[in-house]
C-alpha cells in the first residue's frame, strides 16, 4: 500500500512539473511576440512588371528590417495596352494574387500595395497623360475593391517615380542587402568602402541612373534619406531616354539621319540574323526622338529595314555608337531636354553596383560566367568584339532570340554610358560589381522603397500570449500545492518511521 502511494505521488509530481515548465516556456516564448507586417509593391518599368512581396517584425530607431518573401514577374509594362485597361488589369491580377496567397494564414490585412511607374510612363504622361492617368485610376480602384481569396489590399494611389527617386531607392536597396546599412548589422568583407557605402548604377528600358552618397550637401540632385536613425546625403541623376531599348531606338534614327532617301540601311552592330523594320510614324511619334527642327529625313509612311552587316567591323560599330554620345551633336539635333547630363564627380575609390540592362548585356561574356567584374576595359572590350562577332545560330542558341541581335549594340551602349556620361576611366573597371541579386532578392527599388515607407508604417501589437496569464498562475498553485502535499507527505512518513 505504501510503495504505490509512494508511485502516484511521483507521477503525480513528474506530471506537475512537466506541466509546468510547458507552460512557462508556452507564456515566455509567445508573450510579447510582434506578428509579421506583409507590404507589396508593383514595379512598373518599361518593359516588365514585378509584384514583389515584402515582410517584417522588427524595426530600429524606426526603420523596420525589411525582407523579400517572393515576387512575380510579368513580360511587357502597364503603358504597353494604352488605353485598352482590361488588358492590363488581366496581366497583373494573376501576380498580385500569387503573392497575397503566400502571406501567412494568420495575417489578416488589409495589407498596403505601393504601384510605382518608371521611365516608360514617364514618356507616356509626356504624350498621352490623359491614358497614364487612366491606367493609374483602374488599377487602383480595381485592386481596392477586389477581394482576394477573402484578403483585402489597402491600395496606395499609383504614381509616377522620378529618375531621381528610383536611383534613390535602389541605392537604398544594394547598401541594405550588403548589410552597409544599418552599419550595426554589417559584416565582415573584402571591400569596404571609404564612405561606408557602394554606388549603384541603374539602367532600364528607357532611362539610366546612377546614384551614392555625397560628402557635400550642397552638391547638385543630392537628397537626405533617413534610415534606422541615420542622415544619409544621396546624389542622384537620371537620363530620361537613355536606356538601352530607347538608346537603340535613337541609335536606329541616328542610322536613318545618316542615310538620306534610303529605306534599306546597314546596321554595323548586327551580324547577319533578321532585319529589323520601323515605320517612319514611329520615329516620328517617339517623345525620345522628338527634334529642334522638322524631321525632314524620316517619311512617316515608309518601313525602314535595318539589315545586319556581312561581316562584323568593331571600329564601323564603335563610331556609329559613339554618335550617340557626342553632345554637341545630340543638341543640334534634339535640343537639350532630350540630351544627356554628365557626371565627373564620381567620387574615386567608391565600389559601384551595375543593376538591370548592365547585368543582363553581360552575362553572355565568358568573364562574368564565374564572376561580377572583368578585369580590365581591354578585357571587356574584346569579349564584346567576340560575342559581335558570332553567327547568328550561335548568338540566338545563347540568348532570345528576339533580342539576340540587339545586344552587340546594347554592349557597345553601356559601356559608352560609362566611359561618356559618367566619366569611368581604364583603370576603373574592377570597381563596377555586375549583379542582379544579393542573396537571393532583387536589387532594384521596390525594397529601398519599402524600407523608407516603413518609417510611416506602425508595428502591429504584439500578441497575447498563446497561454494566458491566469492559466500560468493556476498551473503554478498546482504544482505548488502538489510538491507541498508530497513534502508534507515525506515529513510525516518519515516521524512514524522514527517512533
Amino acid at each position: 500500500m505504501a510503495s504505490k502511494m509512494k508511485y502516484t505521488l511521483l507521477l503525480l509530481i513528474a506530471f506537475s512539473l512537466v506541466l509546468f515548465t510547458i507552460t512557462l516556456v508556452f507564456f515566455i516564448v509567445t508573450s510579447g511576440q510582434v506578428p509579421f507586417d506583409y507590404g507589396l509593391t508593383i514595379d512598373a518599368g518599361s518593359s516588365h512588371s514585378e509584384v514583389i512581396l515584402f515582410t517584417w517584425s522588427e524595426k530600429s530607431n524606426g526603420t523596420s528590417y525589411v525582407k523579400q518573401k517572393d515576387s512575380c514577374y510579368k513580360k511587357n509594362g502597364i503603358d504597353d495596352a494604352g488605353d485598352n485597361i482590361t488588358e492590363t488589369l488581366n496581366g497583373l491580377y494573376p501576380c498580385v494574387q500569387s503573392m497575397v496567397d503566400k502571406i501567412s494564414p494568420d495575417s489578416s490585412g488589409p495589407f498596403p500595395l505601393f504601384l510605382g511607374a518608371t521611365a516608360g510612363m514617364r514618356i507616356l504622361n509626356i504624350t498621352a497623360p490623359s491614358t497614364a492617368d487612366l491606367i493609374f485610376k483602374a488599377i487602383e480602384k480595381n485592386f481596392s475593391m477586389s477581394n482576394f481569396n477573402g484578403r483585402r489590399l489597402e491600395v496606395h494611389p499609383p504614381r509616377i517615380l522620378t529618375g531621381e527617386e528610383e536611383g534613390r531607392f535602389a541605392w537604398i536597396s544594394a547598401n541594405y542587402l550588403l548589410t552597409y546599412i544599418p552599419p550595426e548589422k554589417r559584416q565582415l568583407m573584402d571591400e569596404v568602402p571609404e564612405c561606408g557605402t557602394i554606388g549603384i548604377l541603374d539602367m532600364g528600358g528607357a532611362s539610366a541612373q546612377i546614384a551614392y552618397q555625397a560628402m557635400d550637401q550642397s552638391q547638385e540632385y543630392v537628397e537626405e534619406e533617413m534610415l534606422f536613425g541615420r542622415k544619409y546625403n544621396v546624389r542622384a541623376f537620371s537620363n530620361l531616354c537613355f536606356g538601352s531599348d530607347q538608346g537603340h531606338e535613337r541609335y536606329l534614327f541616328s542610322l536613318l539621319l545618316g542615310s538620306p532617301n534610303q529605306a534599306t540601311i546597314t546596321d554595323p552592330c548586327a551580324k547577319g540574323g533578321p532585319s529589323v523594320r520601323r515605320h517612319g510614324r514611329s520615329f516620328v511619334e517617339n517623345p525620345c526622338l522628338a527634334t529642334k527642327g522638322s524631321q525632314q529625313s524620316v517619311d512617316e509612311k515608309t518601313e525602314y529595314v535595318f539589315q545586319g552587316a556581312t561581316n562584323y567591323d568593331p571600329k564601323a560599330c564603335r563610331e556609329q555608337v559613339e554618335k550617340i554620345f557626342n553632345l554637341d551633336e545630340c543638341k543640334r539635333i534634339f535640343g537639350d531636354e532630350r540630351c544627356f547630363k554628365t557626371d565627373r564627380s564620381v567620387k574615386e575609390g567608391i565600389i559601384f553596383y551595375a543593376l538591370s540592362s548592365y547585368f543582363y548585356t553581360t552575362k553572355v561574356l565568358p568573364s562574368f560566367n564565374s564572376s561580377d567584374h572583368v578585369k580590365s576595359e581591354e578585357q571587356l572590350m574584346k569579349e564584346i568584339d567576340e560575342w559581335c562577332q558570332l553567327p547568328w545560330d550561335d548568338k540566338k542558341s545563347k540568348w532570345e532570340e528576339s533580342h539576340a541581335n540587339s545586344l552587340c549594340f546594347k554592349q557597345h551602349f553601356m559601356v559608352n554610358t560609362l566611359k561618356n556620361i559618367y566619366h569611368f576611366n581604364s583603370t576603373d573597371w574592377n570597381r563596377i560589381h555586375f549583379s542582379q541579386k544579393i542573396g537571393g532578392q532583387s536589387l532594384g527599388w521596390s525594397l529601398g522603397f519599402m524600407l523608407r515607407e516603413t518609417n510611416q508604417i506602425p508595428l502591429q501589437d504584439p500578441k497575447s500570449p498563446t497561454v494566458n496569464l491566469t492559466w500560468l498562475i493556476l498551473v503554478t498553485f498546482f504544482t505548488g500545492l502538489v510538491l507541498l502535499g508530497s513534502a508534507v507527505y515525506y515529513i510525516r512518513k518519515r516521524r512514524s518511521v522514527n517512533f
